[in-house]
């Protein structure tokens, strides 16, 4: 697909001209660390993408981006991307089976790791890939990486932007953003996506599109200065999807033959209020609160085909003494509700500074899911429901001059309950502890160069099926920036 892009601003407070001769390369801080902080001064292996980048890319999803980072890739056999991978590990599709996944996702605080369908680029600041076990910073979801979706954030300027992506298959995307002040303390800012396209496949049987997207994305955020102390930042994120999936070719061309064609449906709603109080002493006590409540619809033509497809004497019932053909449809409805409180309390102090932080986080997720097959005695139903609780803490000290050494610590019990309808066990559960963490060692040269080593331990949760046990990888890391 070749799209063709449109874009127009509006609305700006104030236009600036640049006058430097010579170009200066922007500072890019990562927030998914515990404090904002420099690319070029982590030690750790990640990727950002800003939003210039987003827009060269003509990108309206995630999955248009990912193939831009290095040992990352995506997979489901859905419309969009829904699990992804960082150095091999990670999820590639789910059925029935509960999940705990390798590699998370977050967009603006809120989890929605394994529902990757809700990851757009609307009115995004930046995209940031974390490789490798995140044991301290995020945990039981984080074993091999985490991916980090941060939005524009409101300011007391007005703004307003426009873009217009038109493209082959009927793509059209339009998308909006507009912001500014709503007295002196309060600011705020409103984007709206909405894609249609007819996808790639076309069915041929039933002489229409049926492999389409249809999305539709609105994110609202609101930041009260409160007191100069205060500062309070709430996100509201809804997304509704209503794509086909018609994607299996019997000839391996762009055609397909399905007589019941499947779906691939998300609406969800995502909260986020964002905490900051000043304390004394430069510290900072900052509380985040988030609530995810997803339903989804994923369906396929098991068969990719249609009943009569093949008549004749090379199908006859009467010569092979059986019915060769079959038709099926297989349809998965989920429900996933958490929530999550991450409070920490952090030092003052610049990086030169021994630095601290201390945290508390709890989750909470329940998982539904019904499954609808052909040849099934009645619909499974399921329930997967798990707590997390953990403590975690994060010291930076200055050896020297020209070094830092990294010591990062997290504990985290995890219960879960598990029951279905068909393996006649009743309720399932169990409780595993886990200990997670880095150790790091950095040296700044002259030129400016970052050298360091890294020692990390992440953690992924056992599994239900076969009572896999808990899996506590180490990572051993070194790297130039």
């Amino acid at each position: 697909m070749k799209p063709y892009q449109f874009t127009a601003v509006a609305l700006a407070a104030a236009i600036s001209s640049a006058q430097a001769d010579d170009p200066v390369l922007e500072e890019v801080l990562v927030t998914a660390e515990f404090r904002p902080v420099a690319l070029l001064d982590t030690a750790a292996s990640i990727t950002v993408f800003d939003a210039q980048r987003i827009e060269e890319r003509s990108a309206v999803h995630l999955e248009q981006l990912l193939n831009l980072a290095p040992n990352v890739n995506f997979a489901a056999g859905a419309s969009r991307g829904r699990f992804f991978q960082v150095r091999g590990i990670g999820e590639r599709s789910q059925f029935v089976e509960p999940v705990n996944p390798s590699v998370g996702l977050l967009i603006d605080g809120m989890d929605f790791t394994g529902i990757g369908g809700v990851a757009s680029t609307l009115d995004l600041r930046q995209v940031e890939v974390l490789r490798g076990p995140q044991g301290t910073l995020f945990g039981a979801n984080a074993l091999a990486g985490m991916i980090n979706l941060v939005s524009q954030e409101p300011t007391q300027d007005f703004q307003g932007q426009a873009e217009l992506l038109l493209g082959n298959l009927d793509l059209i995307s339009v998308s909006a953003a507009a912001g500014g002040p709503l007295g002196q303390n309060l600011a705020w800012r409103v984007a709206v996506q909405s894609n249609r396209s007819d996808g790639y496949q076309d069915n041929l049987y039933l002489g229409r599109a049926t492999n389409n997207v249809d999305e539709l994305n609105v994110r609202t955020r609101l930041n009260w200065q409160a007191s100069e102390a205060l500062d309070l930042d709430l996100t509201v994120l809804l997304t509704d999807v209503d794509n086909g999936y018609d994607a299996f070719s019997l000839d391996n061309t762009r055609t397909t033959l399905s007589d019941q064609p499947g779906e691939d449906k998300l609406e969800s709603v995502g909260l986020a209020l964002k905490t900051r109080w000043s304390l004394a002493g430069g510290r900072t006590l900052e509380a985040l609160l988030s609530h995810v409540d997803a339903d989804s619809v994923y369906s396929y033509d098991e068969d990719w085909s249609y009943t009569g497809i093949c008549e004749g004497t090379p199908c006859d019932s009467d010569l092979w003494g059986f019915d060769w053909w079959y038709s099926s449809f297989d349809a998965y409805t989920r429900g996933n509700q958490n929530t999550a409180l991450d409070l920490r309390l952090l030092s003052g102090g610049d990086d030169r500074s021994t630095r601290w932080v201390g945290g508390l986080y709890l989750r909470d997720q329940q998982q539904t899911l019904n499954r609808a097959y052909t040849f099934a005695a009645g619909d499974f139903a399921s329930r997967y429901d798990t707590t997390n609780a953990a403590l975690y803490g994060q010291l930076d000290v200055p050896l020297a001059e020209r070094w830092t050494a990294t010591v990062g610590l997290r504990w985290e019990q995890r219960d879960w309950e598990y029951s279905d309808n068909s393996s006649g066990l009743g309720l399932s559960s169990d409780d595993e502890d886990f200990w997670g963490g880095r150790v790091a060692l950095e040296y700044r040269t002259d030129n400016g160069l970052l050298w360091y080593g890294l020692v990390s331990r992440g953690y992924k949760p056992g599994g239900y099926n076969s009572a896999l046990a808990a899996q506590l990888p180490d990572l051993i890391a070194a790297g130039i920036e």
